[in-house]
């Protein structure tokens, strides 16, 4: 028999949509399974570190939460497996969170980073190399080791 227990956190509604988009987009089978990901990614990244002695990548971030109108908050509810909450449990007390519910939006927030900063086809990736500044420095170096001839016979005239 698998033990497993529900664990619930609060997402802002932007970032739920982010997590709903990936769903959609066929990145993962459901909300649920997209939240599982989100902590085995994490937590392997986090126990890497760990055992590694070097400390947690994490990134600040207030979470607010208002009640009545304008309250632009999700809930989320997963079941997770005893084992995965047992790992979840030692990186919460190594300071990899506050809590459980903190570690699962953090997880799920780095996973939506992650996501966001992995090109999804060529196009998208061409865009991000011309427009990078490494790029742009190889550039100018080709050009001017290409031109140095010329620009070399300019200077000796002037």
């Amino acid at each position: 028999m698998v033990k497993e227990e529900v664990v619930n956190f609060k997402l802002s509604k932007a970032l739920y949509d982010m997590g709903q988009a990936v769903v959609d987009t066929g990145g993962a089978e459901s909300m649920s399974a997209f939240v599982g990901v989100s902590v085995s990614n994490q937590s392997a990244i986090d126990m890497n570190a760990l055992n590694s002695n070097t400390p947690f990548t994490v990134r600040e971030t207030r979470t607010e939460y208002s009640k009545g109108r304008g309250a632009d908050w999700r809930m989320v509810s997963v079941r997770v497996h005893s084992a995965v909450l047992q790992v979840v449990d030692i990186l919460v007390s190594e300071g990899a969170a506050e809590n459980r519910s903190e570690y699962f939006r953090r997880a799920f927030t780095e996973e939506v980073r992650r996501r966001r900063d992995v090109p999804h086809s060529y196009a998208d990736l061409e865009a991000r190399i011309l427009s990078s500044d490494a790029f742009k420095r190889a550039v100018i170096s080709v050009v001017k080791e290409m031109f140095s001839p010329i620009l070399h016979l300019f200077k000796l005239q002037g």
